[in-house]
């Protein structure tokens, strides 16, 4: 009996350290392909060379040189953890033209003077006239908050935008986006391995809010999101708050735990303590139902009523280049 159970406990030793070697090659892989600034022959190279590494260390988990097979394969795994380590954000890049800037914020009183507010004219995808603002708001006259969702293929993940009306009739959209460089293109998987850093964006709906359902098509959701008058404020400025820290101190975008949602749900709960996480928060497309159940969206209607009217991307696409889209968008 004591033969068998310690024949189970190496065992069971050697199967954890497989499935160990596994996963910390493929992840190791990604790591290798995303951030060793090699062309991508080299890339393919360096993967290969570590997968037949680590082929040879599960083999030698069979062998006599098991634990030499282990202690290279642990060195060779921290040197990965200290590569990993050794890369910083920056604010410093050859930076995409619609995130060029992030917003900064400056108060005085109940006053935002809020610098590089985007307002650009969009032409199609790539094409549009830059336009960086610089705006003055008065937070005690902030009159809604607004929540929009828009989503492309899959409805369960949206990009999410939290826009502030004020008294006069003036929009504003703060946008947590990825800030990519000029060469890149987005990938969900490399938005695990610190290839984005993290934007955050002001613009004017016409500019962002527009770009999505007139440019994009894509379809988007406004919410009426009932908070009061302080609750709205302290929100109003968490943003600006948020974007002076990242103009001083760059962070990373990561596809979970740093993205467009996880950090508005970050900057609420300092707002409404004792909020509860839910699997809606990264489900993003569903974050209506999660609000509607914290009391955020009223209950004068059904869940249902409220998303049936929430659409906004067709009474979008019918505004004539001359009408207030902020208006229009808001009509029934």
């Amino acid at each position: 009996m004591g033969i068998f159970f310690t024949r189970w406990i190496q065992g069971t030793r050697t199967g954890i350290f497989i499935i160990s070697i596994v996963l910390v090659s493929i992840l190791s892989a990604f790591f290798l392909w995303y951030n060793v600034p090699f062309p991508e022959t080299l890339k393919i190279a360096a993967c290969a060379a570590w997968g037949v590494f680590g082929l040879c260390v599960l083999a030698a988990q069979f062998s006599r040189y098991k634990n030499l097979a282990r202690l290279c394969f642990l060195l060779s795994f921290l040197v990965i953890v200290a590569g990993w380590f050794s890369i910083r954000p920056s604010n410093n890049r050859t930076w995409a033209g619609d995130v060029a800037h992030t917003v900064t914020g400056e108060i005085s009183g109940n006053i935002v003077t809020l610098h590089n507010v985007r307002n650009f004219n969009w032409h199609g995808l790539s094409d549009y006239d830059q336009n960086w603002e610089t705006r003055r708001y008065d937070f005690s006259k902030i009159s809604s908050v607004d929540l929009f969702l828009s989503t492309w293929g899959n409805p369960n993940i949206a990009h999410t935008l939290v826009g502030f009306g004020f008294t006069d009739g003036s929009h504003v959209v703060f946008s947590v986006e990825i800030r990519k460089e000029r060469h890149e293109e987005f990938s969900e998987i490399a938005g695990f391995f610190k290839q984005y850093e993290i934007a955050l964006v002001a613009a004017d709906e016409n500019d962002i809010i527009r770009t999505r359902t007139n440019v994009r098509k894509e379809d988007v959701s406004m919410y009426h999101v009932l908070l009061t008058p302080e609750q709205a404020k302290e929100l109003f400025l968490s943003y600006v708050h948020k974007g002076n820290r990242l103009a001083k101190e760059p962070e990373f975008y990561h596809t979970l735990t740093a993205n467009c949602t996880t950090v508005v749900y970050d900057m609420i709960r300092l707002i409404v303590p004792g909020i509860p996480m839910d699997y809606r928060i990264l489900l993003s497309g569903r974050l209506p139902a999660y609000i509607y159940d914290l009391g955020g969206l009223g209950r004068e209607k059904t869940l249902q009523d409220i998303m049936d009217r929430a659409s906004i991307s067709a009474r979008a696409q019918e505004i004539k280049e001359h009408e207030n889209y902020s208006k229009f968008i808001r009509s029934r």
